[in-house]
């Protein structure tokens, strides 16, 4: 073999490893960014917001939506606080918030923990004189007037694992500045808001530099159990207190943008004629966030 040819041999060797090489890189660098999750970055709130329900300080429609469960939301921050506001549409929704309960929980770390957060409203069976009303089968008009009745009972919130705050049962306005409403207006839609000081989970006020960091946020509702009939039953809102089970994306553009987040299942309940009860599924978002200044 003349001196070329083995040249040529080792340049062609020598290029064909590198392009394995580069080939493998990409594979490795898609499968780990696969694996990444979708941070949100939040939009600075230049408006205070006042908690009322009305969303009237919210650009409608809410930035993302989640179409597992439905909700249509938005998160935003300034330099002291973390604003939270949840629309509604869906009947079903609706339901598994008044009465089987709703949950918001903030994890520092940037993972999926339940530890810090907040339930209003709280779980129906928490409640001392919740009545077992039949849902199915009745006026949709009678249905929003059962529920309007359900939320004036909403008087109180659960604060769970917050730094600097009153944990435990507290107002709706917590005297560490924890804050949240609920509201069904004359269009049947449930609005949600909350504020969340970051003095209470982080420090007392962001700088540029906390733009780094990324959290995770759940939003959790509560199953509700129904007998065959589609009564509440005696045990009902067995819907898991906090969330589990398997992940599964779940995106889509109807109303605002894809919410980059994960909707947990947390599986059903079957009524007295073993037929699924879809409303005894616990359903969860988890998204992952980077406050902005």
């Amino acid at each position: 073999m003349t001196k070329e040819n083995k040249w040529a041999m080792y340049v062609k060797f020598i290029v064909a490893n590198t392009f394995k090489s580069a080939l493998m890189m990409m594979i490795i660098a898609f499968i780990l960014s696969g694996c990444s999750p979708y941070v949100n970055v939040l939009k600075y709130q230049s408006t205070p917001v006042a908690v009322d329900g009305n969303l009237m300080e919210w650009s409608l429609p809410l930035m993302y939506y989640d179409e597992d469960t439905k909700l249509n939301y938005s998160i935003t921050n300034d330099e002291s606080n973390l604003y939270i506001g949840v629309r509604a549409v869906d009947e079903k929704a609706q339901l598994r918030i008044i009465r089987g309960g709703f949950s918001i929980w903030i994890d520092i770390s940037g993972k999926k923990n339940e530890i810090t957060g907040i339930r209003y409203p709280l779980p129906e069976r928490l409640l001392g004189d919740y009545a077992t009303e039949k849902f199915v089968g009745t006026k949709k008009t009678d249905i929003k007037t059962i529920l309007r009745q359900k939320l004036s009972a909403q008087t109180q919130m659960q604060v769970i694992g917050f730094k600097d705050a009153d944990n435990g049962t507290s107002s709706l306005s917590n005297s560490s500045g924890i804050t949240v409403a609920i509201k069904l207006d004359s269009m049947n839609i449930l609005s949600y808001e909350a504020v969340i000081p970051f003095k209470t989970f982080y420090k007392d006020q962001l700088r540029p530099t906390d733009k780094i960091k990324s959290w995770g946020l759940a939003m959790v509702m509560n199953g509700v159990e129904m007998d065959a009939n589609g009564k509440v039953t005696a045990s009902g809102n067995k819907g898991r207190m906090r969330s589990g089970g398997g992940f599964s994306p779940s995106f889509s553009m109807g109303g605002g943008m894809r919410g980059g987040g994960m909707s947990v299942g947390g599986g059903g309940f079957r009524g007295g004629n073993g037929q699924r009860n879809e409303l005894g599924e616990t359903k969860t978002i988890w998204t992952y966030i980077k406050p902005t200044l």
